[in-house]
């Protein structure tokens, strides 16, 4: 769907728009940029968390049954355990919703969930190209067109002094 909206994203017409027009644009295509931007990056840290987990996932061995493990309780705080099962997982799969899953459909859950962003991450990142592209456009039609109305005004001083 991401990659149907950037082919969508239509060409601006710069040349028809006054330097008011070019200035707001530009301030738009600016907070635009930002905003993708930033879910870009948060994209990136999902994507990051979902491959950290299937690595994490090889800790479920029999080899590893009954070891002391840090247990996470959140990103940053960790409480020792032990770990009691390697056969099963909860894996949560969205606003606080758990599923047990076995190990193998756990990994796969992460691989696919990490491709799917990947993807995402893809679509997002032409569309900031083009609004970058946009943008530039934009930041070129405004300097023209400042240049040609500071070349009408040198000319309109001249025909002053005369």
């Amino acid at each position: 769907m991401l990659q149907q909206v950037a082919e969508a994203i239509p060409d601006l017409k710069t040349e028809t728009m006054t330097p008011q027009q070019l200035v707001q644009t530009k301030k738009a295509l600016d907070e635009e940029i930002t905003m993708l931007s930033t879910s870009y990056a948060q994209l990136n840290l999902a994507q990051g968390k979902f491959r950290d987990s299937f690595h994490r996932l090889d800790v479920f061995k029999e080899e590893n049954l009954n070891k002391e493990i840090l247990v996470p309780l959140t990103s940053s705080l960790y409480m020792p355990g032990q770990l009691s099962c390697v056969e099963k997982v909860m894996v949560e799969v969205g606003a606080q919703y758990f599923i047990e899953k076995n190990i193998p459909d756990a990994k796969d859950y992460c691989e696919r969930q990490a491709k799917q962003i990947q993807d995402n991450m893809k679509s997002i990142g032409q569309i900031i190209d083009k609004k970058k592209m946009q943008q530039e456009k934009v930041i070129l039609t405004l300097q023209v067109k400042m240049q040609e109305a500071m070349k009408q005004q040198e000319k309109a001083a001249k025909k002053q002094v005369i």
